[in-house]
């Protein structure tokens, strides 16, 4: 039986998500139309089944929700992706933005031959930052780079001009994540942007420690004690290159004689 205009939408957008899709982000993404008349239709069709969480949907095939999305080519495929993408950062809620942070950036992802707003690849770019920080926790560090170099890819070529301290943070994560993952030789490619463009020494810190880590992992510690002694010298905490016995007697009676009378609690609550 030949399904109406709205199923036929319904299937369209869902297979464009997924094998699974949500019945509440379909209702934000088509507000246009009665989507649970809709998805009921293809239910009754034998299309998709309705999963045992209920709201939740699944192609009974992979291969019907193959034919849904051939109905789509070129330009088409695009533009519902951006559509979906857009509708999703503009009606659901921060909370819920963050819930379905991937699924928002991959769709976006798919139609970027079509955003020629710089102002709103700058947005998609701070999403994608978002979207490899989550995916760092998860340590999953391959697709926090792909998420991370996804962001770099999308700002403007005077990035570190109009947009600082997004591509600083970007530019630290990407280089981070490129060390977790024994990368080092990109790795070393965004450590040398940020040398080159940070303002201050200060927004140096976060890749001088990744490239300390990192000379640490491949056993190079000679180098890396050599950069991190330069660094808190710069920093205005000069350390000893060799210390001797009496130098670290000196200083063990230097600390306990700034922490005399001071308890536990009191050393806690310094202030920073």
């Amino acid at each position: 039986r030949r399904l109406s205009s709205d199923g036929q939408t319904v299937l369209m957008t869902g297979a464009c998500i997924g094998a699974e899709f949500d019945k509440y982000l379909l209702t934000k993404i088509l507000s246009e139309i009665d989507v649970s008349s809709a998805i009921d239709e293809v239910v009754e069709n034998g299309l998709v089944v309705e999963l045992h969480s209920g709201g939740y949907y699944r192609f009974v095939h992979d291969r019907v929700q193959q034919a849904s999305y051939s109905h789509l080519s070129g330009e088409k495929e695009a533009e519902l992706h951006l559509e979906i993408g857009r509708k999703l950062r503009t009606n659901l809620s921060k909370e819920e933005i963050e819930m379905h942070l991937y699924l928002v950036v991959d769709q976006m992802e798919r139609s970027i031959s079509l955003l020629d707003d710089q102002d709103e690849k700058d947005e998609l770019s701070a999403l994608c930052l978002r979207a490899g920080h989550k995916a760092t926790r998860c340590s999953d560090f391959k697709a926090a780079a792909k998420y991370f170099t996804l962001g770099i890819n999308l700002l403007s070529e005077r990035h570190w001009r109009d947009q600082y301290y997004l591509s600083l943070d970007l530019y630290n994560a990407v280089a981070e994540s490129k060390y977790c993952t024994a990368e080092f030789d990109i790795m070393e490619k965004y450590i040398s942007e940020v040398f080159s463009h940070a303002r201050s020494l200060r927004d140096k810190i976060s890749v001088y420690s990744t490239k300390i880590y990192a000379l640490g992992a491949r056993n190079q510690l000679n180098e890396a004690c050599k950069i991190g002694f330069a660094l808190l010298e710069d920093l205005g905490e000069k350390m000893p290159s060799n210390g001797s016995r009496l130098r670290l007697m000196a200083e063990l009676f230097k600390t306990r004689w700034m922490l005399r009378g001071k308890s536990d609690d009191d050393i806690m609550n310094q202030p920073p």
